[in-house]
C-alpha cells in the first residue's frame, strides 16, 4: 500500500493533511515540498496520522527532527509518538 495524502482542511491560515497507508523514506521529498510551500504561504500545517498503517525510521526522524517537526500532529498512534520522543532524545545525545 502506498501513502495517500488528502487535504482535509484548507483555510487561509491553516491546512490539514491526512496521511493514510505506509509512510516511508520515498514519501519524504513530497511531504517536505508540501510543508515548505504551505509555510511560505504563512499557513500552519497539521498532519493527521489517523490512517497511518506503517511508519519507517526515516519518516519518524522527519517528524522528530526534520521539516515535519514543525507541523502539528493529530491522531498520532502511540507507537509513533514514543518513537518520535526516542529519536529526539537520540539526536540530543549525539
Amino acid at each position: 500500500m502506498m501513502l495517500r495524502i488528502e487535504t482535509r482542511t484548507d483555510e487561509p491560515t491553516e491546512v490539514t493533511y491526512a496521511l493514510a497507508g505506509r509512510a516511508t523514506q520515498e514519501h519524504l521529498p513530497e511531504l517536505t515540498e508540501l510543508l515548505a510551500a504551505e509555510r511560505a504561504r504563512g499557513r500552519r500545517v497539521t498532519l493527521d496520522l489517523e490512517g497511518l498503517i506503517l511508519a519507517d525510521r526515516d519518516f519518524v526522524r522527519f517528524l522528530a527532527c526534520g521539516e515535519g517537526s514543525r507541523a502539528e500532529l493529530a491522531h498520532c498512534p502511540a507507537y509513533v509518538l514514543s518513537w518520535i520522543r526516542c529519536e529526539g532524545e537520540e539526536r540530543k545525545t549525539s
